[in-house]
C-alpha cells in the first residue's frame, strides 16, 4: 500500500496545526501587549477582541471594557461622595450659619465645595463613558484631562479631612443644643433623657450656671455630665464618618490614577504626549490660582497675624504662585513655537516650583509642631484678641477692652492655628504631583524638539 497520500495529509494537517498555532499566539502576544494589570491580578485585562477564543471570557477583557467598569464604578463613588456631602451641607445651614462665626465660615464652604467636586466627578465619568462606548478619541482626550484636573483637588479634600476633624470637634463642643445638630444630638442621646442630654455648656438667659438651670428646670443636677456623655458618644460618630468618607476620596483618587492609566492605553501614549502641553498645560492655572489664594488668605487672615513665622507662610505662597502663573504662559509658548530652548525654560522653572512647594511643606509641618511652643508663653488676653478677630463662636466679651473670649481655651486657640498651617502644608504637597507629570512632559518634548533636525535627517 502506497504510504504517500496518507503522508501527504498528515503533513497538512501539520502545516495547519502550526499555522492555527501561531495565530493563537500571536493573538495572545497582541492582549499581553495591551495588558494594564499584569501581575497585579490575578487575570489578565487585555486588549483585543479575540476573548470569545479562550476557556474563560472574562480572563481577556479590553482595556475598553475594564475602562468602562471603572468610570461606572468612579460615577457610583461620586455620586455618593456628593450626596452625603450635600446632607451635611443641609444640615449645617438649617440655622444660616454661614456668616456668624470663623467655624460655620469653614463648614459652609468645605461641605458646599465636596458636594460641587462630586457632582463634577460623576459628570466627568458619564462624558468618559459616553466618549469611551463610541471610542471617540476627541472626547476621550478631553476626559483625560479633566480626571487630570479633578485629582489634586480630590487629594486634597482628602487630606483635609483629617484637618477638619478639631473644627468639627469645636463645632459640635459650642453648638451642641443648636438646630444643626439635631440628628447628631438624638443619636448621641438616644440613652440618656434628650432634654437634659442637649443643654449647652453656656447658662441660657436669666441663669448664672448649667447647674442652677438643671435644678430649676428638671429638678435634677447630672445635665453637665449627661451632656459631656453625649458629646464624646456624637464625636466618635463624626470621627468614624470622616474616616469612611476619607477612604470613599481615597479609593475614588486610586480609580481616577487607573482610568489615566486605561485612557492612555486606548489612545496610545504618542497621541498623549502630542496634545499634552496644549490641553494639560490649563490643568495647572486652578493649582497656580489656589495657591496664590491661600497665600492672600494668609496674609489677610487674623490667625496668620499671631506669629510672624505663620504669616511668612503667606509671602511664600503668593511667590510661587506668581511663578506658577509665569511657568503655565512660558510652557504654552513654548509648545506653540517648538522652541527647544523656551521649553528648556519651563523645565527650569518646573525644578523650581518644585523645589519651593517641597520647603513650603517641610516648613507648614515644622511650624505645626512649634506653633503649641511658641504661643503657650503668649498671654492669655493676646491670643483672646486673635480670638475675637477670627470671630470664635461663643465670644461673649468682645466688645470690651481688652476684647475677652473666655468660652475658649488657650489651648483651643492654639489648635484653630495649627489647622491654618496644616492646611497649607497640604495645599503644597498636592501642588507637586502635577507639577511632576509636567517636568516629565516638558522634558520629554524639550528632547523631541532638540533632536527634530537630526531625527529628521
Amino acid at each position: 500500500e502506497d504510504p504517500e497520500p496518507s503522508s501527504k495529509r498528515s503533513m497538512g494537517s501539520t502545516v495547519s496545526s502550526m499555522m492555527t498555532t501561531r495565530r493563537k499566539q500571536h493573538r495572545i502576544e497582541q492582549w499581553r501587549a495591551h495588558s494594564t494589570a499584569r501581575g497585579v491580578f490575578a487575570v489578565a485585562l487585555t486588549a483585543g477582541d479575540g476573548a470569545r477564543h479562550h476557556r474563560n471570557w472574562w480572563d481577556f477583557l479590553s482595556a475598553r471594557h475594564v475602562l468602562l467598569i471603572n468610570e461606572a464604578a468612579t460615577l457610583f463613588f461620586a455620586l455618593a461622595l456628593s450626596g452625603l456631602s450635600l446632607f451635611i451641607s443641609v444640615q449645617l445651614n438649617k440655622e444660616k450659619l454661614g456668616d456668624e462665626d470663623s467655624q460655620s465660615d469653614t463648614l459652609g464652604v468645605e461641605f458646599p465645595a465636596m458636594t460641587a467636586l462630586g457632582l463634577f466627578i460623576a459628570f466627568s465619568m458619564a462624558q468618559g463613558i459616553t466618549a469611551t462606548a463610541n471610542m471617540h478619541l476627541g472626547h476621550l482626550g478631553i476626559f483625560l484631562f479633566l480626571v487630570c484636573l479633578i485629582i489634586p483637588a480630590l487629594m486634597l479634600f482628602s487630606l483635609v479631612m483629617a484637618d477638619l476633624q478639631f473644627v468639627l470637634k469645636s463645632f459640635i463642643q459650642h453648638r451642641w443644643p443648636s438646630k444643626s445638630l439635631l440628628i447628631l444630638r438624638l443619636e448621641a442621646c438616644k440613652r440618656s433623657p434628650r432634654n437634659r442630654c442637649r443643654v449647652g455648656r453656656l447658662p441660657p438667659k436669666n441663669y448664672t450656671t448649667v447647674y442652677q438651670y438643671c435644678l430649676k428646670k428638671f429638678g435634677k443636677t447630672d445635665c453637665a455630665g449627661l451632656r459631656d456623655s453625649g458629646i464624646r458618644r456624637a464625636w466618635r460618630l463624626v470621627r468614624s464618618t470622616c474616616a469612611f468618607v476619607a477612604v470613599i476620596a481615597w479609593t475614588e483618587t486610586a480609580m481616577l490614577l487607573w482610568c489615566v492609566r486605561l485612557v492612555c492605553i486606548v489612545i496610545t501614549a504618542p497621541v498623549v504626549m502630542q496634545s499634552a502641553m496644549r490641553f494639560y498645560i490649563y490643568v495647572l492655572v486652578p493649582i497656580a490660582a489656589a495657591v496664590t489664594f491661600v497665600g492672600w488668605q494668609f496674609d489677610n487672615h487674623e490667625a496668620a497675624k499671631v506669629d510672624g513665622s505663620v504669616d511668612f507662610l503667606g509671602d511664600l505662597f503668593i511667590s510661587v504662585g506668581v511663578i506658577m502663573f509665569v511657568a503655565v504662559v512660558v510652557g504654552r509658548f513654548a509648545a506653540h513655537v517648538r522652541s527647544a530652548r523656551g521649553m528648556l525654560t519651563f523645565v527650569a522653572m518646573v525644578v523650581t516650583i518644585v523645589v519651593i512647594c517641597a520647603v513650603i511643606a517641610s516648613y507648614a509641618i515644622s511650624l505645626y509642631f512649634e506653633i503649641p511652643e511658641k504661643l503657650k508663653e503668649r498671654e492669655k488676653a493676646r491670643l483672646d484678641k486673635v480670638a475675637c478677630s477670627i470671630n470664635l463662636y461663643g465670644c461673649e466679651a468682645c466688645d470690651q477692652e481688652p476684647p475677652r473670649c473666655n468660652e475658649w481655651g488657650k489651648r483651643q486657640i492654639i489648635r484653630y492655628v495649627q489647622a491654618y498651617v496644616k492646611f497649607s502644608g497640604f495645599l503644597a504637597l498636592v501642588a507637586i504631583p502635577p507639577w511632576l507629570v509636567a517636568l516629565y512632559v516638558a522634558y520629554s518634548l524639550y528632547t523631541n524638539y532638540r533632536d527634530y533636525q537630526t531625527a529628521y535627517v
